[in-house]
């Protein structure tokens, strides 16, 4: 019974102690492993890789014929309306 009893104090002084040297050990490593994503990223984000590069190159070639192709429709959009605004006024 004086066994229990002598553990009792232990067990509440180690339970604290414990997690006081877990947060001084823990603390470091995590605030090393988040410094190293961080730049990871910040270094990804410099320098985008060559496909991904090559992918916007694509992109970019894909809005230029679309956008092309819009100017196209709209000039000939403004040739026909042209066209029948000008026969309804000459009727006029």
């Amino acid at each position: 019974m004086e066994e229990l009893w002598i553990l009792v104090p232990m067990t509440a002084l180690a339970i604290p102690l414990t997690a006081v040297v877990g947060h001084v050990v823990v603390k470091p490593i995590v605030e090393a492993i988040t410094k190293l994503s961080s730049a990871q990223s910040a270094r990804t984000a410099q320098a985008p890789a060559p496909e991904q590069l090559l992918q916007l190159e694509e992109r970019l070639s894909s809005l230029e014929r679309t956008l092309s192709r819009i100017e196209e429709e709209q000039e000939f959009q403004r040739k026909l309306l042209g066209g029948r605004t000008e026969d309804v006024r000459s009727r006029q």
